[in-house]
């Protein structure tokens, strides 16, 4: 695979970090700040990205949280920040949880698929097994789990948006873990519910670019040997069937005779002539 997993053993030691993903405004700042007491971590009030470079805070388990900045942002810059990013996970080394933050009160995923995409391309298809969907602005006062009742919205409900999602889009038919907290006003209940989904997940270590190309290519290779040996397989396969069929027919000739290997290869033996009429 383009990216190793450590054993149980190495896991358990490993620093738990966490990465945050996801477009312009949604909360991811607000969630790393509630999650490290970091001022570093800045919220956007606008369309454009407030984080213009990758943030890395170490929380009090020694886990590090990395914000980064919003896809989608209104300077057209998702590339430039996909860039970053891999720098910024091949510098921590090994990521747990590569977290999808998500607006509850404007849930899109498909505007961030691209990017998804371009990231599992990147760092191969297993990182899929990282991804963790964490839906903010989700306040769990009576007054707001009313209004949604109201309305339709459960956490039912926005899981199987998300398991959609990642079917669909992203092929991938496993359930992906979501957590629900309103990062405006700490929620920190929700902050170790996502610690806790992170720590169970098995790390992946983050390699560059080049790195991961490199893997592909030999992987490619791998796999076109192993069909040029099935094709060769084959090919003797046939070759040793149609020899049995040539010696089955020359024992054939050896046996019956020219008349009788004759009649066995598919001709009619002739019958004798009758008395020619006077």
């Amino acid at each position: 695979h383009s990216h190793t997993y450590e054993k149980k053993i190495t896991h358990n030691i490993m620093p738990n970090n966490i990465i945050l993903l996801g477009e312009t405004g949604v909360g991811k700042s607000q969630l790393g700040r509630a999650m490290t007491g970091s001022r570093q971590f800045v919220p956007s009030a606008s369309a454009q990205s407030a984080t213009q470079n990758v943030v890395m805070e170490k929380r009090a388990d020694g886990g590090y949280v990395i914000d980064t900045p919003g896809l989608k942002d209104s300077g057209g810059r998702d590339s430039a920040h996909i860039a970053a990013i891999a720098r910024a996970l091949k510098g921590v080394g090994t990521v747990n949880a590569v977290v999808l933050v998500v607006n509850s009160g404007n849930v899109r995923f498909d505007t961030v698929h691209s990017s998804l995409k371009l990231l599992v391309d990147m760092f191969g298809p297993n990182v899929k097994k990282n991804f963790v969907v964490v839906f903010t602005r989700w306040p769990t006062d009576p007054a707001s789990v009313a209004r949604r009742a109201a309305n339709g919205v459960n956490e039912r409900e926005r899981m199987a948006a998300v398991q959609n999602f990642f079917q669909r889009k992203m092929r991938h038919n496993k359930a992906v873990p979501c957590i629900f907290g309103d990062f405006l006003s700490g929620s920190q209940d929700a902050c170790r519910q996502l610690i806790q989904v992170s720590a169970r997940l098995c790390p992946f270590v983050c390699k560059t670019v080049q790195e991961v190309q490199a893997e592909a290519d030999r992987q490619r290779a791998e796999l076109e040997r192993q069909r040029q040996l099935e094709r060769e397989a084959q090919e003797r396969a046939r070759q040793e069937r149609e020899r049995r069929e040539r010696e089955r027919q020359r024992q054939l000739l050896l046996v019956r005779g020219p008349a009788d290997s004759h009649e066995a290869v598919g001709g009619r033996r002739q019958q004798p002539a009758g008395p020619v009429p006077r």
